[in-house]
This record gives C-alpha cells, sequence and structure tokens, in this order.
C-alpha cells in the first residue's frame, strides 16, 4: 500500500500504519536516506542536515551518533588487538561489538549470543 503524499516508510512495509513524514533535514548525529533520519554510524559522524555519513579520517573511528570529525578518535589496539567490548574489522579498525552480540579481548568476529538469549547492548565483553 503506497503512503500518503509527503510520507514515507521503510522498504517492504505492508500498511500505512509504517508512514512517517518526510523529513528535509536531520539533525547532527543523523543523515537522511529515504526520507528519514538514520543514527550516524560507527567510525563515521554527521553534521546537521548530512545526506551521507562521513567516514572518519583513516586510523580513527567514532561513537554511532558523532556529530562532527571532532568526535573521531584515534584506534587504540592492545598489542595489534582490539580490547573487550570491540573486534578487529578487517581494515584493522577496532568498531563496538553489536547488539546480540560478545567481544572478548583479541576479537576480530563478534559472537552471537547463545539461542534463546539476546544481548541488548552494544560492546558487551563477555557472554554473561
Amino acid at each position: 500500500t503506497p503512503c500518503p503524499d509527503g510520507t514515507t516508510s521503510p522498504t517492504n512495509s505492508r500498511s500505512e500504519n509504517y508512514c512517517r513524514p518526510i523529513m528535509k533535514n536531520c539533525t547532527a548525529g543523523y543523515y537522511l536516506t529515504e526520507g528519514q533520519c538514520k543514527p550516524c554510524p560507527v567510525s563515521h559522524y554527521c553534521e546537521a542536515g548530512s545526506g551521507m555519513p562521513t567516514r572518519c579520517p583513516k586510523g580513527q573511528t567514532s561513537p554511532p551518533y558523532a556529530r562532527s570529525e571532532k568526535y573521531c578518535t584515534p584506534i587504540k589496539p592492545i598489542s595489534g588487538n582490539c580490547t573487550a567490548g570491540f573486534y578487529k574489522t578487517k581494515i584493522g579498525e577496532c568498531q563496538l561489538c553489536p547488539r546480540g552480540h560478545y567481544c572478548a579481548e583479541k576479537t576480530v568476529e563478534p559472537a552471537k549470543c547463545p539461542a534463546g538469549t539476546f544481548g541488548p547492548y552494544m560492546a558487551s565483553k563477555t557472554v554473561d
């Protein structure tokens, strides 16, 4: 079902209940895509009115919702590895462990929480 004029919905939405007003501008920490404001991802920053996230300079990362380049900080691995709560990407960046996963020290692939459980926080260090 198409949304009324001036509104939009996520791809594959099945009803008008998902229709939201089309945004024209987003506040800092968010970027505009498909008429909706989305949170700025890790290792990027989004200034007010951004149409897409800007990647932090090489060798730097930022928390989600970063509003400017000043939120980008040097990646601080331990002996070439990331600290617990982070995992090392293929390009050598330490990223926050995503929700539903946990990352021990030196992790290169986030581990999923056991079946029937869910970790609601980012940067979980253990399965507990």
